[in-house]
């Protein structure tokens, strides 16, 4: 079901099992599972993707700018990557764990 006052993108594909709560804006080619529930002035953003059976709370943002990912050389040269996504990326914490800013084009929450 999605509530009358959602702003939905034509590009977005949402199952028809999901919930789209009041006031929620659904922006880009946004993938919603089965299942899903989006609370009261959700804000989904760009390329992403939400799997079956998520509960997304009430006034959350998800996507928009790229989001992070922290990378890391280990002692042996090979690459660490850590799936660490914020929702707006923090120089100072990635500075903190020795690592660099890198962007990512798409999320994905499963």
């Amino acid at each position: 079901m999605i509530h009358p006052t959602a702003v939905i993108s034509a590009h977005a594909a949402i199952d028809p099992t999901a919930e789209i709560g009041p006031w929620c804006v659904i922006d880009g080619p946004v993938q919603i599972g089965p299942r899903t529930v989006l609370m009261n002035g959700v804000a989904v953003y760009g390329d992403v993707r939400i799997g079956a059976d998520n509960h997304i709370g009430a006034h959350t943002a998800i996507g928009g700018r790229p989001q992070g990912r922290l990378t890391k050389t280990s002692p042996r040269g090979s690459k660490l990557v850590t799936a660490i996504r914020f929702l707006s990326t923090s120089p100072s914490i990635a500075a903190r764990c020795g690592a660099t800013a890198a962007p990512v084009s798409a999320m994905t929450i499963w």
